[in-house]
């Protein structure tokens, strides 16, 4: 995972906005798809000569708005399923590369188009973070099953973006070096319980655990919202019409106009 940073202003001063690479299928997802689109997240349809446009098109909404923001990409592009781990091993023996255990391969083009067209907006640093869970690899089935994990690990990396190249080519190969080193360190964190720095190859220092208070009072706040939402559905027929007419809405808005984000953009230009 990698999430880069873009600052229009101080540090501190404003909300930063927090958007999210994803495949165009989440661009289709009832309700949670539409709720992605308001918030202008950016699709990738795995079609360079369209995906130019849309990463050209999310950088400027920013850019014009002068917000800053975090973009949180993943340059592999799926998730770790046996299907893709051979995927990965195929793409590996053909290009002649190593065979990852815990990764896979990321996808170098996008990374390098959207890094480049960011610097040149002011992009101030990009974060390498790294997860390990305390189970294998999950699915969709597993989290409606309560197969989740208990402990969650993150290793964050800051990298100010004067330590980046400039050349798209060693762009792509400082990306393939922190994957040769995300692999390291997940073998390390698997076989010994601990991730390792690769500058010092000693362990990164922890972070004292932050308060759970503001997690918690989300939580029930949205359970509240929850219940009030699914009892107005069921007993109230305005409620009803109004929820049908919403989703008739971002139905024709996504058929028509191709997502919500695009009317967005289309007003920020008039």
């Amino acid at each position: 995972m990698a999430s880069c940073r873009r600052q229009c202003k101080p540090a501190g001063r404003g909300i930063m906005a927090v958007g999210f690479l994803l495949c165009t299928a989440w661009y289709y997802t009832i309700l949670a798809g539409w709720i992605m689109q308001l918030n202008f997240f950016l699709y990738v349809k795995r079609n360079w000569r369209e995906d130019q446009v849309n990463l050209s098109q999310f950088v400027d909404y920013y850019q014009k708005l002068n917000y800053d923001c975090r973009l949180v990409l993943f340059p592999e592009g799926t998730d770790l399923s046996d299907d893709n781990r051979r995927r990965s091993e195929k793409f590996a023996a053909a290009h002649n590369m190593q065979n990852y255990q815990y990764i896979l391969h990321p996808r170098t083009t996008g990374w390098v188009a959207l890094c480049s067209r960011l610097r040149e907006c002011g992009l101030a640093s990009v974060y390498d973070v790294t997860v390990a869970y305390d189970t294998p690899a999950q699915t969709e089935m597993d989290l409606f099953r309560g197969r989740i994990p208990m402990h969650v690990y993150f290793h964050c990396k800051r990298y100010p973006i004067q330590r980046l190249p400039n050349d798209d080519a060693a762009l792509k190969t400082w990306l393939m070096e922190r994957w040769q080193e995300k692999e390291h360190s997940l073998r390390k964190f698997h076989n010994e319980g601990n991730f390792v720095d690769p500058q010092t190859n000693r362990p990164p220092p922890l972070r004292s655990p932050r308060s759970l208070m503001s997690a918690k009072v989300g939580l029930l706040f949205w359970t509240v919202i929850d219940v009030i939402f699914l009892y107005s559905l069921l007993n109230s027929v305005l409620f009803q019409f109004w929820v049908l007419y919403h989703c008739f809405l971002f139905i024709a808005i996504t058929w028509y106009f191709g997502g919500f984000h695009n009317i967005q953009y289309k007003l920020l230009e008039k």
